[in-house]
């Protein structure tokens, strides 16, 4: 049998060594670069999660809605309300300007997505107004 030099077996464990080493090295920026990702994606999550709350389409919209337009500035303008499947179109042929204001500052303010609008100056003092909401 013959005999294994130990310097060879000396230079094998340095060498295994080393590699260990750099492999752990390897793994550790590895980890970090998954880390820094998992961050990113849990902030981008947590962002998305709250413009969900904050711009969620449904009950809670048509409730601000109907609240909005029962409010007694709002209740003589002659403001037609058509509901469909999914979205409520808001006219009015003439309404006064602060009453137009009034109601556009409250919509515009709230987290409502608008559609469709279109405001035509009929006069100094009167405006006719065409709006669609989504529900």
């Amino acid at each position: 049998m013959t005999r294994v030099n130990p310097l060879y077996l000396l230079g094998l464990m340095l060498f295994l060594l080393i590699f260990v080493f750099v492999k752990l090295e390897d793994a550790k920026v590895e980890q970090l670069s998954v880390k820094e990702n998992f961050e990113k994606t849990n902030t981008l999550a947590l962002n998305i999660v709250s413009l969900k709350k904050s711009w969620s389409i449904g009950k809670k919209n048509k409730v601000k809605l109907e609240k909005i337009l029962r409010a007694s500035a709002l209740r003589d303008s002659g403001i037609v309300k058509k509901y469909k499947r999914d979205s409520v179109s808001l006219s009015a042929e003439a309404m006064d300007y602060k009453t137009s204001q009034y109601l556009l500052n409250k919509l515009l303010n709230d987290s409502f997505v608008i559609n469709t609008m279109k405001i035509r100056r009929l006069d100094d003092l009167s405006v006719s107004l065409k709006m669609e909401i989504a529900l």
